[in-house]
């Protein structure tokens, strides 16, 4: 028998007690995944969070690329991509936000993701979480032609 022991990470945006006490989750199962345990809310209410977490997994999202892609384009969020990260709901937490940054980096022609970039990586999954279009940051290729028809869409 081997006596090493591997350690893992586990997470869940269940509450695993509740489970048990209505017979959905094992308790003795919980017993040897509870070790220790963190309670962290979602990200959606932790949005200053938010631009450390891009500029990490971007930077961990550039060099894996760079390691095995020769020329690939260093990425980085412009100003009004970095604006709709911060105020998406993010309803799959730090896992949509990372996947959401590395589709983006792979199917973004240059080497600034901005925010249609990062909307078409999310998907069909978007409601109506655009930002408000009043509060649209200036730069960054800020055009005000379509940003008139946004305020007309909007009224």
């Amino acid at each position: 028998m081997d006596d090493k022991k591997t350690h893992g990470v586990a997470a869940t945006n269940q509450d695993l007690v509740q489970e048990i006490k209505v017979n959905q989750f094992r308790e003795e199962f919980y017993y040897r995944l509870a070790v220790i345990t963190l309670q962290l809310p979602p990200l959606r209410e932790r949005r200053r969070d938010i631009p450390l977490l891009v500029a990490s997994f971007l930077r961990q999202i550039n060099e894996d690329f760079a390691r095995q892609e020769p020329g690939y384009q260093h990425k980085r969020v412009s100003a009004t991509g970095m604006e709709f990260v911060k105020r998406y709901a993010w309803p799959g937490n730090v896992r949509q936000l990372y996947n959401t940054l590395l589709q983006a980096a792979v199917m973004a022609d240059g080497d600034t993701l901005d925010r249609q970039d990062l909307v078409a990586a999310i998907g069909g999954l978007i409601d109506d979480i655009s930002l408000n279009v009043l509060e649209q940051p200036l730069g960054d290729g800020f055009n005000l032609e379509e940003h008139l028809k946004a305020v007309q869409q909007h009224y």
